[in-house]
Formats: C-alpha cells, sequence, structure tokens
C-alpha cells in the first residue's frame, strides 16, 4: 500500500493518524441545507438555521450538531415547499399532479 501523503502529521512518513486522515479525506461531506443566494426567503432561512443565535441555542440549550441537522432538515423541507407552490402548478384545467405532487381533479 501506497503511504499517504496528505497526513497532516507526518506528510506521508508514517505516523499513528494516517489511516484516520485517509478516511476523513475520502468520505463525502454532509449536505445539510442548499440555498438561492438570490432568494431573500433561502437567506432568511439560512439565517433562522445556521445564524449565530441559532447556533449558540443548538450548542447552549440544545443536542448540539444533531439539533443543527433537525433543523436544516426542516429548513429543506420548508424550502421545497414553498418553491414547489411558488412554481409549476397545473394550471390548464385538466387532471394531473398539483405543485406539491398530489393528485387534483378537473376543475370542468
Amino acid at each position: 500500500m501506497q503511504p499517504y501523503d496528505k497526513c497532516r502529521w507526518c506528510r506521508g512518513r508514517g505516523c499513528l493518524y494516517c489511516q484516520e486522515e485517509r478516511r476523513r479525506d475520502q468520505e463525502e461531506p454532509e449536505l445539510l441545507f442548499t440555498v438561492d443566494p438570490n432568494d431573500p426567503e433561502d437567506m432568511r432561512q439560512l439565517a433562522e438555521t445556521f445564524g449565530r443565535q441559532a447556533l449558540e441555542r443548538a450548542f447552549r440549550e440544545g443536542d448540539g450538531m444533531a439539533e443543527v441537522k433537525r433543523n436544516a432538515a426542516l429548513a429543506s423541507l420548508m424550502q421545497m415547499i414553498r418553491k414547489r407552490k411558488s412554481g409549476g402548478a397545473n394550471t390548464g384545467g385538466t387532471t394531473g399532479e398539483d405543485d406539491l405532487g398530489t393528485v387534483k381533479a378537473s376543475a370542468e
């Protein structure tokens, strides 16, 4: 096996941390929340979820990172619902899926 040259401790010369460093380097980062910087509502949700007050509350009074992940999941869900409501609605008067993905009947 080739030495792991990205180890921040030994730079590939070999140490006890190389395997741990390799594992961390190969893990995919966890995506918590995506934001459109041109959407004011997305930016508001970002501040509510990851702003200073939200993080202080999560780490001082809550479960820390677990609470941040729950809040991010909730923000992502609310974002998806809001964006689906605001665009792509089936307005042709035919039976089909509405903007929330549920079946609706024709108005005729």
